[in-house]
């Protein structure tokens, strides 16, 4: 794989990450489970749901075999 097919496949998976932010977000306000009035106008509820759909991005994306996650936990390390 080149850089530039790196880079292109990457942003080919932020696509889809974003439109799982949106979806999500909307899901999280349909579904009456935070209270925005509990909220001031800050980034603190929004941190919090980053924090949420970071964990469900994790799952989503995964490595199902050993030596892949062992890569990925190779990157984690230098980010």
């Amino acid at each position: 794989m080149t850089e530039q097919q790196f880079k292109n496949k990457v942003n080919d998976l932020k696509d889809q990450i974003n439109e799982l932010i949106d979806n999500r977000i909307e899901r999280i306000l349909r579904s009456g489970c935070v209270d925005l009035d509990d909220f001031e106008d800050n980034y603190i509820l929004p941190k919090i749901f980053i924090y949420a759909i970071a964990e469900e991005i994790k799952f989503q994306f995964k490595p199902l075999h050993k030596e892949h996650l062992k890569e990925a936990k190779n990157m984690i390390n230098f980010m």
